[in-house]
């Protein structure tokens, strides 16, 4: 099944709690995270790249957090979240898509 997905859509998509969705567009990547995460682990993260993140309410996995970055820093935010995640006793995974 094919799901068109663009910036624009995917922030209204129901997200399960534990849940990070990536979307890779042209020149640039979305991410949506769940709050948890981004709070114990990404803030600091993310302060190296001067990028600002929107704090969201999602109608199944509660509070969470939507960035959008240049590809380049998306790529390093992907690397370090697949370095990362598996110290992580399973408790996230990943949800990645391309914009069609």
């Amino acid at each position: 099944m094919l799901v068109k997905a663009s910036v624009e859509t995917v922030g209204d998509w129901p997200l399960m709690d534990e849940e990070i969705l990536i979307l890779e567009t042209g020149d640039k990547m979305y991410f949506n995270f769940p709050y948890t995460l981004f709070r114990k682990e990404l803030r600091k993260r993310l302060m190296d790249y001067n990028v600002e993140a929107k704090v969201t309410e999602n109608a199944l996995g509660g509070k969470r957090v939507e960035l959008i970055v240049d590809k380049q820093v998306g790529l390093e935010i992907k690397a370090w979240l697949a370095l990362r995640l598996p110290t992580m006793d399973g408790k996230y995974f990943i949800t990645e898509m391309e914009e069609v």
